[in-house]
């Protein structure tokens, strides 16, 4: 049940999020299509859209009982969005990707979570 509402929970934010009323490619649909409405300025449908994509993150992490993401306390959405930004401009040969792929890459390069170690085995 919980992987369901998990599940449920992240499609619902990868749904496709025109920037505008009256925009002919939703900001959701490629890298390319949400540097053009949200690279300049930051418009509040391009800071909610992103902020949608990290609460779908961090709610199919505790469905899955694991982190996908661990950003720490205190981001705000301007500066998720401001990465999103950077990694989609720094990565030309992604742009063709869904946006909430590439949010996800760059949440997870910007934030990764702290890796468990090996308990040592001592002689």
């Amino acid at each position: 049940m919980r992987r369901s509402l998990a599940a449920a929970a992240l499609l619902a934010t990868l749904a496709p999020m025109p920037a505008q009323a009256g925009d002919a490619e939703p900001i959701g649909d490629s890298g390319n299509a949400f540097l053009a409405r949200c690279g300049d300025e930051k418009r509040e449908p391009c800071r909610a859209y992103v902020s949608g994509i990290v609460d779908g993150l961090i709610v199919a992490g505790i469905a899955m009982k694991t982190n996908l993401i661990c950003p720490p306390a205190g981001v705000t959405t301007s500066q998720v969005h401001d990465l999103v930004v950077d990694f989609t401009r720094g990565s030309p040969a992604l742009r063709h990707l869904r946006t909430d792929e590439l949010t996800y890459r760059a949440l997870k390069n910007a934030f990764p979570c702290p890796t468990k170690k090996a308990p040592s085995k001592r002689r």
